[in-house]
């Protein structure tokens, strides 16, 4: 089932649209639907590139089929093109997504609590606001997703190119002149924080004629410095919905257990 909601923020002071997959709900082996109590789906926090929103997902992949198959209920904020930060210009995205969504949600749908059944991914802006999110709160997430991401923010926002210049406006979202190295904002700076058993488990894919490569490739090689687990992978593609389409399905199967399946 799929939900369109305009919920209400009082972190970006407006309405803000979220789409929500949801399964079906669960029944027992004699076909009796179980208990309120007892329906909380595992739940993946899917966040999209820039200039989109949360349906591309549903638009441009078959996310629902696949979330569906494993009785994982999908949740997918709209974030412009905010980088999933708290801008300098502009609203507090980063606050209404860590803070306020699940709160929102949690309110409205069944979907669950527990450390193990949270994951978070993204593609390309939102790969990169999937790694902050879990790099951020590591204790929420049992597993996080990076898609084609955006992952060295400090090259990218510093000194972007003419392509990248177009398409967002790191300096109203960073600050013109803030030395971004070594904040809260740095991915490189947040993996350093952590041991290897504090994090979630962390999986990144690109494709070979990705723009974003090099920076996915940054990113892979610290965590191998640290120590840090990364299931890392490199395949046909370029930065393309053919290419996340297969990768989400694949996300999904390495979220949640082989034997994970709707009941």
């Amino acid at each position: 089932m799929l939900f369109e909601c305009e919920l209400s923020s009082q972190v970006l002071h407006t309405a803000a649209r979220v789409f929500v997959i949801l399964p079906e709900l669960k029944t027992s082996s004699t076909g009796n639907i179980l208990p309120a109590a007892e329906q909380r789906f595992p739940v993946l926090y899917l966040y999209h590139g820039g200039y989109d929103d949360g349906s591309c997902w549903v638009r441009r992949t078959n996310i629902e089929r696949y979330a569906t198959e494993k009785g994982l209920a999908v949740v997918m904020p709209s974030a412009g093109n905010s980088y999933y930060t708290d801008a300098g210009v502009g609203r507090d995205y980063f606050t209404f997504i860590s803070q306020e969504l699940p709160q929102l949600v949690r309110g409205i749908f069944p979907l669950s609590d527990k450390r193990e059944e949270n994951f978070v991914a993204g593609l390309s802006m939102g790969g990169y606001g999937a790694f902050k999110m879990a790099l951020t709160f590591p204790e929420r997430f049992g597993a996080a997703v990076s898609m084609s991401g955006v992952l060295d923010i400090v090259r990218r926002a510093c000194h972007p190119g003419p392509q990248e210049t177009a398409e967002i406006d790191f300096k109203g979202i960073f600050l013109q002149g803030r030395t971004l190295e070594g904040t809260d904002d740095d991915l490189f700076a947040l993996l350093k924080k952590h041991s290897p058993e504090e994090l979630p488990r962390l999986y990144a894919c690109c494709g070979v004629d990705d723009r974003f490569l090099e920076d996915n490739r940054r990113f892979r090689a610290l965590a191998q410095e640290q120590g840090i687990m990364l299931d890392y992978e490199e395949a046909p593609g370029n930065h393309e919905w053919d290419f996340w389409d297969r990768h989400i399905r694949k996300a999904v199967d390495w979220m949640l257990p082989k034997s994970h399946s709707a009941l």
